[in-house]
C-alpha cells in the first residue's frame, strides 16, 4: 500500500532464529512481550528484529487483501468492536 519492496533476504537469512522464537513463545519458555522489550532495548536494530518487521508486512499484506475481499470478515471485526 505504501509502495515499499520488502527485503526477503533478512527473513532467509534469520529463519532459524525466527522459527527458535516463535517456538520458544508458544512452549512458554519466553513471553512474547519480554521479547519485543528485549529486541527494543538494542541502540540500533539487530537483524533478527528487521526479518520479524519484514515478516510483519507479509502478514500485514496478506490481511489487507482478505479484508477486501471478504465482506464476512469484515462484518465479524465490525460486530466485535461495536460490542461494547
Amino acid at each position: 500500500m505504501t509502495g515499499g519492496t520488502l527485503n526477503i533476504k533478512h527473513v532467509r537469512a534469520h529463519w532459524e532464529e525466527i522459527l527458535r522464537l516463535a517456538a520458544s513463545i508458544k512452549q512458554g519458555t519466553v513471553t512474547a512481550s519480554l521479547m519485543l522489550r528485549r529486541l527494543g532495548s538494542y541502540p540500533r536494530l539487530n537483524g533478527l528484529a528487521v526479518a520479524l518487521r519484514e515478516l510483519g508486512q507479509i502478514e500485514r499484506t496478506l490481511f489487507i487483501q482478505e479484508w477486501l475481499q471478504s465482506v464476512v470478515l469484515r462484518r465479524r471485526v465490525y460486530a466485535g468492536l461495536n460490542k461494547g
